[in-house]
């Protein structure tokens, strides 16, 4: 009896043994059987740390962990467990787990090297396995640099969140830098950039990854050098494989135009059970390719951005039994924008289109124009007016096309205008010529056409931002032979009562001197007296000036010099 009774003892304790291994210390590696803060860096021949127990925080206070590319940093089984504040380095994978309940990876730096599998991976392969022991994981804060071939993976967790995470690539051999199949998680407010030129994906859904959240990723290729031929999906967001269904995906942002090899901003494929009800709100793409096979996704306000020009499509369904590729099929070029609304059906939908590099006075100064066809001259064009084309801005120029069909329009194109705007009557031999802003004149001029024609081809108009406290304005390129022009500057400071005129061709308002004495500058009250060929009036919005050539006017604080004149002339009375 009593030889079994020592047994049983010796069982358990070797049990025990197995279950907990030597315990972890803050300068060494060991099973973690209570809460630990590392006080020095650890050098790991393979597994570093083991966590099989409960409500358990590693705490790695900012010291490194380096592998010799076995094993892992942490791995980790439990519930209610926290990894943090370490830097992980040079293991076969950093971060990995099989059965947890309650995990927080949070604020750790993990940089991989060239043979490593994973830098996190949560799950254990079985979609089955993983749905009841894989739940409530989030991974936040962490900044992650790969060199080997995956980065986070997930398989099949349940309510596993991924949240302000940093992650680079810089592997040509790296399938996925985030991979994701689970379901009811959140994917947001993380950046991932891609520095090789291999076709990989940026996030990747795979098989089952059901009722998730996507938001808010800005994603950026960037990769340079030799392609590396592989199977793996080139996309920003990718979606492969069977229930991948009621995700939603919102306020991403794609970032393609850098990368030198070709890159989709949405890459999706379907094999036996396509993906279904992905529904993409607000995402843009600085790049114009999508690729869609045999799937299903809904998009409202999707942006394509390419160099100088942009377009929000309104509402894209695309079908299960669609083949839809836009590359060749969205294009820009010459200030038009291209739909090839026979191959593109689902596009032919109301879009804004801008062109953020062309500013004009008003909306009457510019106009659009439709194009059969392929052809980007306007030999076959025509004027389009409302309601198929409406014009929304002028500065920067937007207008909205109601659809690409109509007439088989194909593009949309706005040409600057051939006459000077603002003309009050028709010509004759003097004629007054307003430059306005909306409602407010920016300047005049009175011009004798009998003589010369006035020339605006080079004119460029300068003047004070919103938010600015003083007033001015700069007109360069309007050659007068005999006139001058009269200039309305507004009055943001209606306590000042001077102006600094500089009569001179400048570029930027800092041209203009301090104290208004260098050459070709005047300072002038505003008082509708001449003065030096100049005037200067007031009203309750403007300053009223008459007598310019050139064009660069500011508001000017002379305060002190009139109270100190005033109190010279006191004193002398």
């Amino acid at each position: 009896m009593k030889l079994n009774f020592l047994f049983v003892i010796f069982l358990a304790l070797l049990l025990t043994s197995i279950a907990f291994g030597n315990p972890a210390t803050p300068t060494s590696c060991g099973h973690v059987n209570n809460d630990l803060v590392l006080t020095s860096n650890i050098y790991a021949q393979g597994t570093c740390f083991i966590i099989n127990k409960s409500d358990i925080t590693l705490n790695g206070n900012g010291n490194l962990i380096y592998g010799n590319t076995t094993g892992y940093g942490v791995y980790a089984n439990g519930f209610n467990i926290t990894i943090k504040n370490l830097l992980i380095n040079n293991f076969d994978s950093a971060i990995g787990t099989e059965f947890v309940n309650g995990l927080i990876i949070l604020n750790n730096t993990i940089t991989t090297n060239s043979t490593s599998k994973y830098a996190i991976f949560i799950g254990n392969g079985s979609s089955v396995a993983s749905l009841t022991a894989i739940k409530n994981v989030n991974v936040t804060s962490n900044n992650i640099f790969i060199y080997g071939i995956f980065g986070i993976r997930n398989t099949y967790g349940l309510n596993v969140s991924l949240l302000y995470n940093n992650i680079t690539n810089n592997n040509y051999l790296l399938l996925e830098p985030l991979t994701f199949s689970g379901k009811s998680g959140e994917i947001s407010y993380n950046n991932l950039t891609i520095n090789v030129a291999s076709p990989r994906p940026g996030i990747r859904l795979e098989v089952g990854a059901s009722f998730n959240k996507i938001n808010y990723n800005n994603i950026l290729f960037r990769g340079t050098g030799t392609l590396v031929v592989n199977f793996a999906p080139p996309g920003g967001i990718v979606l492969v494989g069977n229930n991948i269904n009621d995700n939603n995906f919102t306020g991403n942002f794609i970032n393609i135009s850098l990368n030198m090899r070709p890159y989709y901003g949405f890459y999706f494929y379907g094999i036996e059970h396509p993906p279904q009800r992905n529904y993409f709100f607000n995402n843009k793409i600085d790049g114009l390719d999508i690729f869609s096979y045999r799937a299903n996704a809904v998009f409202y306000n999707l942006t394509l951005i390419n160099k100088s020009a942009e377009a929000t499509f309104s509402n894209i369904t695309i079908y299960q039994t669609d083949y839809l590729e836009t590359k060749g099929n969205i294009s820009t070029y010459n200030e038009s924008f291209y739909v090839n609304s026979t191959r593109l059906p689902q596009f032919n939908v109301s879009t804004e289109i801008s062109f953020p590099n062309y500013n004009y006075v008003s909306l009457d100064d510019f106009n659009i124009y439709r194009v059969e066809g392929t052809s980007y001259t306007l030999d076959s064009s025509t004027l389009c007016l409302e309601p198929q084309c409406v014009k929304i801005n002028s500065s920067p120029v937007k207008f909205k096309v109601n659809s690409f069909s109509r007439y088989i329009i194909s593009n949309a194109t706005y040409i600057p205008p051939t006459l000077p705007p603002y003309v009050e009557k028709p010509i004759t031999t003097m004629l007054k010529v307003l430059f306005k802003q909306g409602n407010d004149i920016i300047f005049e001029v009175n011009q004798n056409y009998s003589d010369y024609p006035l020339n605006l081809s080079g004119v460029n108009i300068s003047k004070q931002s919103a938010s600015a406290t003083k007033a001015y304005i700069i007109i360069n390129g309007l050659e007068l032979q005999n006139n001058t022009k009269t200039l309305y500057l507004n009055r943001l400071n209606t306590n000042l009562n001077y102006v600094c005129i500089k009569d001179a061709e400048i570029k930027n308002i800092l041209e203009i001197s301090k104290e208004c004495n260098s050459d070709n500058e005047y300072l002038v009250p505003c008082n509708g007296n001449n003065f030096k060929g100049y005037t200067c009036s007031k009203t309750d919005n403007y300053y009223i000036i008459t007598g310019l050539k050139h064009s660069a006017v500011m508001e000017y604080d002379n305060t002190i010099k009139d109270n100190f004149l005033n109190f010279i002339k006191w004193f002398f009375k």
